[in-house]
């Protein structure tokens, strides 16, 4: 069976890979933007269903009086 290959004596991956260590500020960017991304969803679905504290009614004042009531159509009555 093989022996492991102790951590201290294993290449780095990425000069072994040939590409440049991404930096930490890049790391910190992307997961900040997905976090503004997920807080701005998690805003606009409470805007979206939250109710309004008092619902608001239009009214009108009333007159009695007689009503006059016409129905006019066009087209075929069967």
């Amino acid at each position: 069976m093989a022996d492991p290959v102790p951590s201290n004596a294993r290449p780095d991956l990425d000069a072994f890979l040939g590409a440049k260590p991404v930096p930490a500020w890049r790391r910190w960017a992307k997961w900040g933007a997905v976090a503004l991304g997920v807080i701005l969803l998690l805003l606009a679905l409470r805007s979206c269903f939250a109710g309004s504290a008092k619902p608001e009614y239009a009214t009108e004042t009333v007159a009695r009086g007689a009503l006059s009531v016409s129905v006019s159509a066009t087209g075929k009555l069967a």
